[in-house]
């Protein structure tokens, strides 16, 4: 089963208070965002820190998701690019020196020409995480109007790849964004890659509420 999505009042709440945090910025394409290094440092020491590794929808979105995620006391620290595959993301995690207690991984939309490659990207992702360390990865929602069809059985097949992974590995947490955003196509920008400012902050939320479970387990 795929982490479940938040309360309805969590998301009614985040409707009303949007504006406590900025919108996501366009990230320059091609660059790397990374949290500043002291606060990278801080958070992969911390046993409650995050470790977050994604495309351009973490790029976009990595502000707004420190901020909350410092209002609830774990640290962040995250590296985003646009364009990034799975492949590259778990380059950053081999070239990370620490990780914290908990790996977010926010790939796959740049994944669609080679979706068979996933299981074993999956696979990867998991031992270099090790069992000991929670692993929370956000699944995929892509609907390019030039591919609609092409882009659909990608992500059903990106996701099923997540949802098996999720069977395999007890340290493993499917976030289930997708079927949230496809009941909301509003929150898509009209490129159906990339979810608008308030789109972000939904899914920031829907994460955030997945990480919160983690740490109420922990206690």
């Amino acid at each position: 089963m795929r982490s479940p999505l938040p309360a309805a009042a969590a998301v009614s709440a985040l409707l009303a208070t949007a504006a406590l945090f900025p919108a996501p910025a366009s990230a320059a394409k091609h660059a790397v965002l990374r949290t500043a290094a002291a606060a990278c440092v801080r958070a992969t020491a911390s046993p409650r820190g995050v470790f977050a590794v994604g495309d351009s929808i973490l790029a976009g979105g990595g502000r707004d998701l420190t901020a909350r995620q410092a209002s609830v006391g774990t640290p962040v620290c995250y590296d985003a690019r646009v364009g990034r595959p799975i492949a590259e993301g778990i380059a950053v995690l081999r070239a990370q020196k620490r990780l914290p207690g908990t790996v977010v991984i926010a790939l796959g939309t740049n994944d669609a020409f080679h979706v068979d490659a996933v299981p074993s990207e999956v696979a990867d992702v998991m031992a270099i995480a090790g069992p000991a360390r929670r692993v929370v990865w956000v699944d995929v929602y892509l609907q390019r109007p030039d591919r609609v069809e092409a882009d659909a059985a990608a992500t059903v097949q990106i996701n099923s790849a997540l949802v098996r992974a999720q069977a395999r590995y007890h340290n493993l947490v499917v976030v289930d964004w997708a079927s949230r955003v496809a009941q909301r196509p509003e929150w898509m920008q009209d490129d159906g890659m990339h979810p608008t400012a308030l789109g972000s902050r939904v899914r920031n939320v829907t994460l955030g509420a997945a990480l919160a479970r983690g740490r109420a387990t922990r206690r």
